[in-house]
């Protein structure tokens, strides 16, 4: 055998796609804002140069490092060619607000936006992190923003906007997230907001500011807001219909919980479903939920832990009850129907007709596991197992963690879902463990019990979402049964998966892949006949976001089929976001082209770090192909062996 091939790359090399429709740009520290933009080693310095040069479906990738900050504006998207600005890494910051505003990042006149991964910080003067106005169906996805002048994430006159997984914290003058201005539809989930000045997720349909006034119909769900100050955790101002459920809000100093109100908007917030949150108000907070008067109309409140630590602040307040529904809740012996000013008990507030089946809560500690560490899951025997309804249950099918709900005898109340013990529920942290060599219980919660077959540990990443990693120990593993040439290993959302381990590691910086092998193989049939073998060993799902498989080899995929897909891509078929690191793809064949790799579609970014490519074979000769509009980045050391 012999090295036909040897590319040792530092910074970067970007295979372009053949979709010349769209083109992808990067941006380093170590760019040049004279260079062409197209790869990591001709990478622009800063991103506004892509900004300024870029048009509908391109990607602009950032490396890690500190830069200034950019304005996009008059430049849109499409549903199916977003722009797309996307961190490389963990750690792009934004210190310094663009070339005409005081914000990090602002979007302005522009629809279908992708913002994804950023840190963008210590903004001055009147500057968010994240700014996006006059911009609809646009996206802002694990992104981070703190100490900012400020918010955190502000968006004005944004339809269908989709804000998730960021975190937002120390907002100076105001909110950690801000929606405002007529902005309907919009989704904001899995977010947390912390530190900052005022509410955690702020919604204000702002009549003042034109408009018709309203947000309609939005969605805020599975976000953890705390440690805020002043107004509430989350606060609603002409809002129509909002569905607010499995949020986790506490410790918002001078603050409600959750209030619904008119102030600016044109309209009480009103029509508002409020299922499954879990909210404790501190001593120096107000209500748990505030209700002013045309706020109650087809307002439902059901299935909510309130606890509230107020010396005579209480549960919920309303300033009129009619077409008001409450029920179902774990409330303190603290009401009002009259307002702010006054409490009455549970008693006579059922007497109103509200909460005839709420209880009142038992010691904080007998409810929640751990409520001194902030931990406010369930204890075992705790009073909101099974107590709730399922009133709530066109909304909410999960929990604040993904565990599907109900999962015992009835809904559980508040944001989290006790898991009882059973057959096909979770009991592990956060690895799910594969071992070929197991004889335990095989559930894949420790190295000891070990799930037999990588294709058990991919199933229980995708039903429950508290797995991040799966770490394999050396072996081989094959993804289907002996006729089963569909089969593959698939690679969805976040997973990570970590070959190298003997088994008995408790961290990943103590494996050796090149000595404890993991094979991935496609040879499902008889042995060294691969005829019968898989089509595609690894299949990088579209769903991926940030997958990684670091540690293994990849072999044995035949992709001579006929149909479709199944002529290309035997070692590895990418339509998604992923990471291969010191990855081996070898001795895959392919009937048509791309045995190693076929990476394809606008979403599809591949990075290959450190991997190596030895004796696959492809009819065409191109044992790697990237085309519509994919991208695929090589980094550090490749090396490609033939014979």
């Amino acid at each position: 055998m012999k090295v036909i091939a040897l590319v040792i790359i530092s910074l970067g090399v970007f295979i372009l796609p053949e979709n010349i429709n769209a083109t992808n740009y990067f941006v380093s520290n170590s760019g040049n804002d004279s260079n062409s933009g197209l790869s990591l080693i001709t990478a622009f310095l800063t991103i506004q140069k892509a900004v300024d040069i870029l048009s509908t479906g391109d990607t602009v990738f950032v490396e890690n490092g500190i830069y200034t900050g950019f304005d996009l504006r008059d430049k849109n998207g499409t549903a199916n060619s977003p722009i797309v600005f996307k961190a490389l890494g963990d750690s792009v910051l934004i210190n310094q607000s663009g070339p005409l505003r005081d914000d990090g990042i602002n979007i302005e006149d522009a629809d279908y936006i992708v913002i994804d991964g950023f840190i963008s910080n210590d903004m001055t003067g009147n500057g968010n992190g994240i700014r996006l106005v006059n911009a609809d169906y646009c996206v802002v996805r694990y992104c981070s923003c703190d100490n900012n002048a400020e918010r955190g994430i502000f968006t004005g006159f944004t339809n269908d906007i989709l804000i998730e997984h960021n975190i937002c914290t120390n907002s100076i003058d105001e909110h950690g997230i801000y929606v405002s201005n007529s902005s309907d539809r919009p989704i904001i989930r899995y977010n947390e907001c912390y530190g900052n000045n005022a509410i955690g997720i702020h919604m204000n349909g702002d009549l003042s500011e034109g408009g018709d006034g309203i947000i309609s119909d939005a969605q805020v769900y599975g976000n953890v807001i705390h440690d805020n100050n002043h107004a509430a955790g989350i606060n609603m101002d002409g809002l129509e219909d909002p569905v607010i459920y499995n949020n986790l809000i506490y410790n918002n100093h001078v603050a409600q919980g959750i209030a619904l109100f008119q102030g600016d908007g044109a309209i009480a917030t009103n029509g508002a479903k409020i299922y499954n949150n879990t909210i404790i108000v501190p001593s120096d907070g107000r209500w748990g939920i505030l209700v002013t008067s045309g706020s109650n109309i087809n307002t439902e409140i059901y299935n909510n832990i309130i606890i509230n630590q107020h010396a005579w602040r209480g549960c919920i307040t309303v300033e009129d009850t009619a077409q008001f529904k409450s029920d179902y809740n774990i409330v303190n012996d603290k009401m009002s129907a009259s307002g702010d000013g006054s409490t009455i008990s549970l008693a006579l507030w059922q007497g109103l007709g509200l909460d005839l089946h709420s209880q009142i809560a038992d010691s904080i500690t007998a409810i929640f596991l751990s409520p001194d560490s902030n931990d406010f899951q369930l204890n075992l025997s705790s009073q909101a197992i099974d107590t709730g309804t399922t009133w709530v249950s066109a909304l909410v099918t999960v929990d604040i963690l993904g565990n599907a709900r109900p999962e015992g005898d009835g809904y559980d109340i508040g944001s989290y879902e006790m898991v009882v013990f059973c057959d096909t529920c979770w009991h592990g942290g956060q690895i799910a463990y594969v071992d070929s060599a197991a004889i335990g219980m095989n559930n894949g919660i420790s190295w000891s019990d070990s799930f037999n077959d990588l294709q058990n540990a991919l199933s229980a990443a995708r039903s429950f979402s508290q797995i991040k990693e799966i770490w394999i120990a050396k072996g081989t593993y094959l993804p289907g049964l002996d006729s089963a040439r569909n089969s593959s290993f698939t690679l969805e959302d976040t997973i990570a998966i970590y070959g190298g381990f003997t088994g008995g590691e408790t961290d990943k910086a103590d494996r050796t892949p090149l000595l404890n092998v993991v094979k991935l193989s496609g040879d499902i049939g008889l042995p060294e006949d691969s005829t019968d073998n898989v089509y595609h060993v690894i299949v990088v799902d579209s769903t991926c976001v940030g997958c990684i498989l670091d540690g293994v080899s990849i072999i044995g995929g035949n992709s001579d089929g006929t149909m479709n897909i199944h002529d290309r891509g035997a070692g590895v078929l990418s339509f998604g976001k992923a990471t291969l690191r010191r990855v081996t793809i070898e001795h895959n064949t392919s009937g048509a082209s791309a045995a190693a790799i076929f990476n394809t579609g606008g979403y599809a970014v591949l990075v290959m770090d450190d991997c190596q490519l030895k004796m696959n074979m492809s009819l065409s000769g191109d044992n790697v192909v990237n085309e519509n509009g994919a991208s695929l980045i090589i980094k550090n050391n490749m090396t490609v062996y033939d014979d």
